[in-house]
């Protein structure tokens, strides 16, 4: 099964789609990474900790231009430092000191409401998410030393990022996935790539610590769903979907030792510290450090400069090297849909990364993607020689990746009356469970006339597992028809939230705040009740909370339940209505012809479970008179 993207380009005032297979997106190259500079953070104590000798994992809060670092080894704590102007250069002095925290450093690994049970000591990744009311921070963790290799649980969640030191904290709770391949760096899913590999986000993790056999002895990818995350309870795993990982039985490279000489893939001394999706491309980047492949590995040997090392080592002492690996999606795409094993994908490249600044460790502790400005942050461990003798602080490298299209991405939720199971809160898939759901969306007939290939040679299998149906969605910088500036159209999920296949069909220049205009098939068309306005490249709204749009005249939407909001049903005839939407006799007509057949895909099905019935027509009946001046 090929896999498609949909992108979107303007020509002449026209809007033209283009159904592009994932194999078509180019493969990410190192030489296309730009050096935006590099910047400091003081070695001085803040509360409980400080930055010296931290193990790297960081993360961008795009809300105030700054970074969560974790400070020193032992506390494991994690402080939040402004972003100074970055500096191009290679030499330390030249580069600015963030010198202030936003947060001093607080503590955070024995808080949750269950403490600590399995111990575990250190941080792997950090996760900002602008939620609201407040915005959250997620903390994977892993016990440094687990020798019965037993860890299950992984992660919290910090439910107030403003405040860490007295911020309420969830957890622990644990991906389905070893402890040991799931508790690293989590990034986030670009829209567009959603379905494809079955998440929002991706999780994942490395050896290079100790009991290799717990771990993936290579870079890992598990994607999940950030709903799943944020509403886990204690007594639950957050579901993934295996992408990459690798056993010890079956490891990227066999020859850990590298006593072949030959081996520049991954040894005892390899780790992975970060992996992110590289926007515009179709390439899972990740890097680390690695060593001993020009004098191979030794365990507790003396090194050429006299050192004896406490563990795995290199011979030759500087036989080490920060180090990446870029791996091709669509070998994911295959692992996902079970065509290969996982530990069967090969990195299309992989190597040295030679860093602006080199000290002996050559260890890249972590990282972080902004995926607004495409700026990737890593952190270099113990870089800063320049704070004290016995001050070793990390330094913050930044790069860029190519620019892509300034797409606004669209984050919109809403219920449908007759989908809607008020008992469970959701819209169940029935119609994708009975496999009727069309090969192509139904919008591009008459009254809708829209003609973008989304959806076009469809099976089950390529819809979300959840999908609902198909919507509409428009945009405008009016409530007026006539102010429309783009369109295209989704897939609604039981959550009620949209799957765009075509996520780039906003760009900033068609405006900075929008209307947005849903319709379906046999439901009055809603309008978001203000223009919303773009936030950090995307366009939020959620009609489920509150009515919509209804001008002087007519309804908006339906309060299914106090304080639930969903669109009316019965409108199946909507060639029929004018300039807005009404449900009346025109719509029971329609629907008449239709009672009795079963398992259909068309408008008559009211309330969405492909068998057209007095259930329908109990619908039509309760709305009827319904009426909406919504323009179409």
């Amino acid at each position: 099964m090929k896999t498609f993207l949909f992108t979107v380009s303007y020509f002449l005032g026209i809007t033209v789609l283009f159904c592009q297979p994932i194999g078509q997106l180019p493969l990410f190259n190192m030489n296309d990474l730009t050096y935006d500079g590099a910047f400091r953070i003081t070695k001085n104590t803040f509360g409980p900790s400080s930055i010296n000798y931290a193990q790297g994992p960081i993360e961008y809060n795009p809300d105030n231009h700054s970074l969560f670092i974790v400070g020193h080894p032992y506390q494991q704590a994690i402080a939040e430092f402004p972003i100074p102007p970055l500096v191009q250069s290679a030499n330390l002095s030249d580069l600015n000191m963030s010198s202030t925290p936003i947060q001093i450093y607080a503590e955070v690994l024995d808080r949750a409401p269950t403490g600590n049970p399995e111990g575990l000591d250190r941080i792997g990744g950090l996760h900002y998410i602008p939620t609201t009311p407040t915005p959250t921070l997620i903390v994977n963790a892993y016990e440094y030393y687990d020798a019965p290799a037993n860890n299950t649980l992984s992660t919290l969640i910090i439910r107030n990022s403003n405040d860490i030191a007295n911020s309420a904290i969830d957890g622990y709770f644990g991906f389905v996935g070893p402890a040991g391949h799931t508790s690293g760096w989590i990034s986030p899913v670009p829209t567009s790539l959603q379905s494809a590999l079955g998440g929002t986000h991706i999780t994942g993790f490395s050896s290079g610590i100790p009991i290799i056999g717990r771990a993936s002895v290579g870079p890992s990818a598990f994607s999940f769903q950030q709903t799943d995350l944020l509403q886990a309870t204690t007594a639950n795993e957050i579901p993934t979907t295996t992408l990459l990982d690798f056993s010890l039985s079956n490891r990227l490279h066999d020859d850990l030792y590298n006593d072949s000489l030959t081996n520049d893939l991954w040894t005892h001394l390899s780790g992975a510290t970060f992996g992110f999706l590289v926007p515009g491309t179709r390439t899972y980047f990740t890097f680390g450090y690695s060593g001993g492949h020009a004098s191979g590995v030794c365990y507790k040997c003396t090194q050429d400069n006299g050192n004896l090392c406490g563990g795995y080592c290199p011979p030759i002492a500087a036989d080490r090297d920060q180090y990446y690996w870029l791996w091709d999606l669509e070998d994911l795409i295959d692992v996902k849909n079970g065509n290969i094993a996982p530990h069967e994908v090969f990195p299309y490249d992989y190597g040295p990364w030679n860093l602006p600044f080199q000290v002996d460790l050559k260890k890249i502790g972590g990282g972080s993607f902004d995926p607004i400005n495409n700026q990737l942050y890593l952190s270099l461990q113990m870089a800063d020689t320049d704070q004290g003798t016995y001050s070793r602080p990390p330094l913050i490298l930044v790069f860029s990746t190519p620019p892509t299209s300034n797409s606004i991405q669209p984050d919109i939720c809403l219920w449908m009356e007759g989908a809607y199971d008020n008992a469970n809160g959701i819209m169940p898939s029935t119609l994708l469970q009975k496999g009727l759901l069309p090969a192509n969306h139904p919008y591009n007939v008459p009254p809708w006339d829209y003609f973008g290939t989304e959806g076009q040679g469809w099976t089950t299998a390529d819809y979300p597992a959840t999908a609902v149906d198909w919507v509409k969605v428009s945009f405008r910088t009016t409530p007026l028809a006539s102010s429309e500036v783009a369109a295209t159209v989704a897939v609604i999920q039981e959550d009620g939230c949209l799957f765009f296949p075509n996520s780039e069909v906003l760009s900033d220049g068609m405006g900075s705040s929008f209307y947005i205009f849903v319709e379906h098939r046999n439901h009055i068309g809603i309008l978001s009740s203000v223009a919303v306005d773009v936030s950090n490249g995307m366009l939020s709204y959620d009609f489920r909370i509150s009515d919509s749009y209804s001008g002087s005249l007519g309804a908006g939407q339906k309060e299914l339940a106090p304080g639930i909001w969903g669109m009316f049903a019965g409108d199946g005839d909507q060639l029929a209505d004018p300039s807005g939407f009404d449900i009346n006799g025109t719509d029971h007509a329609f629907w008449e012809p239709f009672n009795g057949l079963f398992d259909n895909y068309i408008p008559a099905d009211f309330n969405m479970d492909g068998d057209i019935t007095g259930a329908d027509k109990i619908l039509w009946n309760i709305n009827n008179g319904i009426f909406s001046a919504v323009e179409k």
